[in-house]
């Protein structure tokens, strides 16, 4: 994780983005954000904020409010709205939207003027592939992004460590075989590494004599590929 953006996150003044190639899980940067935060000696509290495909401002806003657990209706004034989203986040907070390549600019001007002064103590991170570029359109807001970080595939090396520790099952996958799997096809996109795991799991749940860890890989690659 950028040392500058645990800063931001530590001083409550950051503006992120997290940009990941076409394929890369955003649970892996959800998950890395966490696991930085557990590192400060107090954290804020943090919170998702799933953005659906064709967003408005009152949806966002409304998915903010709900993130920060208010008592609002969709139907209520948006000034009604806004107040007490403003007073939630005068407490330390991080946001993290997901997808936000899907914002549009009316979207991010309200993400801006919502953490626009100074000695509010909330953080954004905003996730996505390529589109989050749609920010420089925002000059209020990309001139107060503090870190930019390209979350890259997975190395084979990375995914010797990282594919285990993601399930269990992957122990019983040979190095050699590990190795192989992402030269195929895999090639670090740990979407695919994700398809093949619940491959995986269903060979071992509908045959109980599956156990060798080359003939689950093999299994769970005919099935992606519907061979």
């Amino acid at each position: 994780m950028d040392e500058h953006l645990l800063g931001g996150i530590g001083s409550g003044r950051g503006r992120s983005r997290e940009r990941g190639d076409i394929g890369v899980d955003r649970q892996i940067v959800f998950t890395a954000l966490q696991y930085a935060l557990s590192l400060l000696p107090a954290g804020p509290a943090v919170r998702r904020i799933p953005v659906p495909v064709g967003a408005t401002v009152a949806h966002l806003r409304h998915a903010i409010a709900e993130a920060l657990a208010l008592t609002v209706r969709y139907a209520n004034r948006r000034s009604d709205t806004d107040h007490k989203i403003a007073a939630a986040l005068q407490t330390p907070h991080l946001l993290v939207l997901d997808d936000a390549q899907r914002l549009p600019a009316p979207c991010l001007e309200y993400l801006c003027r919502l953490v626009q002064d100074p000695d509010t103590p909330t953080t954004l991170v905003l996730v996505g592939t390529a589109g989050t570029e749609a920010v420089r359109r925002v000059p209020e807001l990309a001139s107060r992004v503090l870190a930019r970080c390209r979350i890259p595939p997975l190395t084979p090396a990375q995914a010797l460590t990282v594919l285990p520790a993601f399930h269990p099952l992957w122990a019983r996958i040979p190095p050699r075989e590990l190795a192989r799997t992402d030269d195929q096809g895999a090639q670090g996109n740990f979407r695919t590494y994700a398809q093949l795991t619940a491959h995986i799991i269903d060979t071992v749940l509908t045959d109980a004599l599956a156990c060798s860890g080359s003939a689950l890989l093999h299994r769970a690659w005919h099935r992606l590929k519907g061979a």
